[in-house]
C-alpha cells in the first residue's frame, strides 16, 4: 500500500501484478503497457531488462486536485474470453468512487484490506486512507480461513469490510457473533438465499455491482427487503 501511494505521489501510475502468475503472462503484460520500473520482492520472476526496486521508501502527499485527470492505475482482466485487456483508470474516477461510499462511515474508522491488489476491489479499500481511515491488511492465511477471519475482524475492531458473496457465505456458515458494522458485498452475483441471510445480522449490508472499467462498481444499494436488486447508479457512473 505504501508503494502504491508513493508511486502516485511521484506522479506515476501503478500496475498490480500477481507474483503467482506465470512468468510469460507477467512479461507479456509488462511489454504490452511498456512498464519501465518494477517494485518487487521476487526479482527472479521479472524480466531482467526492467529496473527493479525492492521495498520502496515511504510516500509523500498526493496532490489529487492538481493531477485529477492523470492515470492512476491499470488492471488487467483475467483473459478468460481471450487476450487479457488492460483497463486504465484515472485519479478522478477513484475520487468519485470514494465520494459515493463516504456516507457509510465517519472519518477515523478501521477498514479491512482483504482484496488482492491486482483485484479492482482493492481500490475502494486501500484508498480509504485518503479519507482519514485506518487500514488493516489481512494476512493471507487468515483471509482464506473463515473461523480465523471472523476472529481477526473482532480482534482488529474492523468497522468496514468489503467482501465477495462467496466469502461471506463461508463466514455465515460459522454463525459469527461479531461482524463489522458496514459490509460491502460485490464482484459476484448475490442469490436470494444470501440476500436473505445478510438481513439476519445487525450489520448494514450493501450490494455493489459493476465492471472493472467502472472503477470497481457502478451501482450500490442496501441489502434489504424480499427482492434482490443492484440498487441505483452512483453519481458519475
Amino acid at each position: 500500500v505504501a508503494n502504491i501511494l508513493g508511486i502516485l505521489a511521484a506522479g506515476f501510475a501503478y500496475l498490480p501484478i500477481d507474483p503467482k502468475w506465470p512468468k510469460k503472462r507477467i512479461d507479456s503484460i509488462s511489454e504490452d503497457i511498456s512498464v519501465q520500473l518494477h517494485i518487487s520482492e521476487i526479482q527472479h520472476r521479472i524480466n531482467e531488462k526492467y529496473h527493479i526496486i525492492q521495498n520502496s521508501s515511504n510516500p509523500s502527499s498526493i496532490n489529487w486536485e492538481e493531477n485529477i485527470d492523470q492515470l492512476a492505475y491499470v488492471i488487467y482482466t483475467s483473459g478468460t474470453t481471450g487476450k487479457p485487456k488492460g483497463v486504465e483508470i484515472e485519479r478522478s474516477s477513484i475520487v468519485n468512487l470514494l465520494k459515493n461510499i463516504e456516507f457509510l462511515i465517519s472519518p477515523g474508522k478501521i477498514v479491512s484490506v482483504n482484496a488482492p491488489l491486482f483485484f479492482d476491489a482493492s481500490v475502494k479499500q486501500i484508498f480509504q486512507i485518503l479519507w482519514g481511515h485506518q487500514l488493516v491488511l489481512v494476512p493471507e492465511n487468515i483471509r482464506i480461513n473463515p473461523i480465523q477471519f471472523i476472529e481477526w475482524l473482532e480482534r482488529e475492531s474492523i468497522d468496514l469490510l468489503d467482501i465477495t458473496p462467496s466469502l461471506i457465505k463461508l463466514i455465515f456458515e460459522e454463525k459469527p457473533e461479531y461482524l463489522p458494522k458496514e459490509i460491502l458485498v460485490g464482484a459476484e452475483n448475490i442469490d436470494l438465499f444470501l440476500w436473505n441471510e445478510c438481513q439476519k445480522y445487525s450489520s448494514n449490508f450493501y450490494n455493489l455491482y459493476g465492471p472493472t472499467e467502472a472503477t470497481d462498481f457502478a451501482t450500490i444499494g442496501e441489502i434489504k427487503g424480499a427482492e434482490s436488486n443492484i440498487g441505483n447508479a452512483i453519481d458519475g457512473a
